[in-house]
C-alpha cells in the first residue's frame, strides 16, 4: 500500500505477543496508559485526538526534512518515507517516540481547555474569566 499511497503504519499489538510486523511498543504503551473508564471516555477521546495530531504533525515535519535533504518530491518523496518507516525500525522508533511525546503534551492541554468550555457552557464562569 505504501508503495501507492502515503501512509502512517502503526502496529498496536501487545510487544509481548508473538508476530509480525513488530509492534509499535512506544504507541502500545501510551495506548494502554489512556484512561479507558467507558467507551465514552474524554481522556480516550482527547489521546485518540493527540496521537493522530502528532503524528500528522511528525510526519510533515520529516517530509519536509527529507524533501529539502534529497530534493525528493511526489512519488519519489513517497517512496522514501515508505522505505523508511517500513524497513528502518530505528528511524521508525524514533519517530513514534517522538509522536508520542507530541501527544502527551498535546493530550495534556485539552483538559484545560474542555473545563474552561464546560464553565462557558454551563454559565458558570463569564467569557472573560481566565482559567
Amino acid at each position: 500500500m505504501g508503495n501507492h499511497i502515503f501512509t502512517l503504519p502503526v502496529c498496536l499489538r501487545n510487544p509481548t505477543n508473538p508476530g509480525y510486523p513488530l509492534s509499535d511498543d512506544v504507541v502500545f504503551s501510551y495506548f494502554q496508559s489512556l484512561s479507558l473508564n467507558n467507551d465514552m471516555s474524554i481522556n480516550a477521546h482527547m489521546g485518540v485526538a493527540s496521537f493522530f495530531g502528532a503524528a500528522h504533525v511528525a510526519m510533515h515535519d520529516r517530509l519536509k526534512s527529507i524533501q529539502a535533504k534529497r530534493g525528493l518530491n511526489g512519488p519519489d518523496l513517497r517512496n522514501a518515507w515508505h522505505e523508511l518507516i517500513e524497513r528502518d525500525r530505528p528511524y521508525r522508533l524514533e519517530f513514534y517516540r517522538d509522536v508520542v511525546q507530541k501527544a502527551k503534551k498535546a493530550s495534556g492541554y485539552f483538559p484545560h481547555v474542555f473545563r474552561r468550555t464546560h464553565r462557558l457552557l454551563t454559565g458558570n464562569i463569564d467569557s472573560s474569566h481566565k482559567s
